[in-house]
């Protein structure tokens, strides 16, 4: 019987050390870090519009890359021809102040001329933004990009989708 005591007594030992001691803590993810952009997506009432500007931005994604810097207070982001580095191929550039939320990033685009919220889903590899806009909004991302801001449709809304990766 002492045995059997002494036998249940190591073995309970041994379970609750492995059990208590395992690293079981998960990392917490930060948006702060370099994001490269790889999806850029918009979704309107309308359709035909959808699929031109769709194909401008991935027409864009293949000849540009664009990434964002995030520090503490910071996001600075940065848009250059592939294959170039320094300032040669250096289209846009941009440091603005940014807040994180809950799930919401409030940046103050001097771009946008504003404050741009953001919904955003984030893993340690993948950040995802969700940002509702309006005929303006696009017309200042469309802008850029060499597109006529004047295609734009009056009174469109709808929802741009950014995806990212570390």
């Amino acid at each position: 019987m002492k045995n059997f005591i002494l036998s249940f007594t190591i073995l309970l030992t041994t379970c609750t050390l492995m059990t208590s001691c395992g690293d079981n803590e998960e990392e917490a993810v930060t948006l702060q870090g370099e994001w490269l952009m790889r999806e850029q997506t918009i979704k309107t009432s309308d359709s035909s519009f959808d699929n031109m500007l769709n194909t401008v931005f991935s027409l864009d994604l293949k000849e540009n890359q664009t990434t964002r810097a995030f520090s503490e207070l910071n996001v600075k982001t940065t848009i250059r021809k592939k294959g170039s580095s320094g300032s040669d191929g250096l289209i846009s550039e941009s440091t603005d102040a940014y807040e994180a939320k809950g799930d919401s990033i409030f940046i103050q685009s001097s771009l946008h001329g504003g404050t741009a919220a953001s919904k955003y889903l984030i893993t340690p590899n993948t950040l995802t933004t969700y940002r509702k806009v309006t005929s303006q909004d696009i017309r200042n991302i469309v802008t850029i990009m060499g597109v006529d801001p004047a295609t734009i449709p009056n009174n469109l809304t709808g929802e741009l989708k950014i995806k990212e990766i570390r």
